[in-house]
């Protein structure tokens, strides 16, 4: 980075430089401090701070991974990384909202409705519109 690096090492010498001061980029050398704590790492940003083009502007969304294939690795790597990004929340004592999601199944396919309707939590809730409205219900008493 701009001011950090000159400081710390005004001849710019390191084992490794990261490009981009995102938050890709911030957890790659995070990860590789962790792995290698004697590697000297240096991570360049062309901008004055951290996080100021697409990590800056994000929503603030900690995506459940429901838009992909069941089962696929995006979906997998959707649901640990949320759940590991709310354990650390709590630990850190970040505040945050869990306000979930209402999906319509409809725009399911038939393969996703039958494993819904496999988890549903009763053998006569086992419509799409019986688990929609006993979600809803639940979710959002105030919709009903």
């Amino acid at each position: 980075m701009h001011g950090a690096q000159a400081a710390a090492d005004p001849q710019g010498e390191c084992d490794l430089a990261v490009v981009g001061a995102g938050i890709l980029g911030l957890a790659v050398a995070r990860e590789l401090k962790r792995r290698r704590p004697g590697l000297e790492i240096a991570v360049l940003e062309r901008e004055a701070g951290i996080a100021r083009h697409q990590t800056g502007h994000s929503s603030g969304v900690i995506h459940a991974g429901i838009y992909y294939p069941v089962k696929s690795l995006k979906a997998r790597l959707c649901v640990e990384g949320a759940r590991d990004l709310y354990e650390l929340r709590e630990r850190a004592g970040v505040p945050h909202e869990r306000c979930g999601k209402l999906v319509d199944d409809f725009v399911l396919s038939a393969t996703e409705r039958a494993l819904h309707v496999r988890s549903a939590p009763s053998p006569a809730a086992t419509s799409s519109l019986a688990i929609a409205r006993m979600v809803a219900d639940r979710a959002e008493p105030e919709l009903a």
